[in-house]
């Protein structure tokens, strides 16, 4: 969902005001590599897998004032917050260590935990992201 609010206001015949808000959250879902669907059949999905919610805002303030026929000044401020949460599919488990790939997930760090992401690239070795992408390393282009 996304949503801006401005005002605008005229304080003399030479300085005006303004104000801007604005917001955009999203959320995105992905099965893993392998998702079960109701009939517990498995079905490759060629992604990443997990969630990624975010809300991201900004906020502008701003004033002009004209000074004298030949001279304008201009007052601005801002904020911006980019905040996205990812969660893993597999967050609560040490996937890689449990199948024999030691040192990716460090104890202590929840943030190593799950399985790691794996790039399949075409035989030419190029491609982009691969021909396929699997694992817990929710990856998405637009938010």
């Amino acid at each position: 969902m996304r949503s801006t609010f401005r005002i605008d206001d005229q304080l003399s015949g030479r300085s005006h005001l303004f104000g801007r808000y604005s917001y955009f959250t999203t959320e995105v879902h992905r099965p893993p590599c392998l998702a079960q669907r109701a009939d517990r059949v498995l079905i490759p999905t060629n992604s990443f897998g997990g969630t990624a919610a975010g809300r991201n805002q900004s906020a502008v303030a701003g004033m002009d004032i004209a000074l004298s026929p030949n001279l304008l000044t201009d007052f601005r401020l801002g904020y911006l917050r980019y905040h996205v949460k990812t969660t893993k599919y597999d967050g609560n488990t040490e996937l890689a260590t449990q199948v024999g790939i030691p040192g990716l997930n460090i104890s202590g760090q929840p943030f190593t935990d799950g399985a790691p992401a794996f790039y399949v690239n075409n035989a030419s070795g190029t491609g982009g992201d691969g021909i396929s992408n699997f694992g817990s390393s929710l990856k998405h282009r637009c938010m």
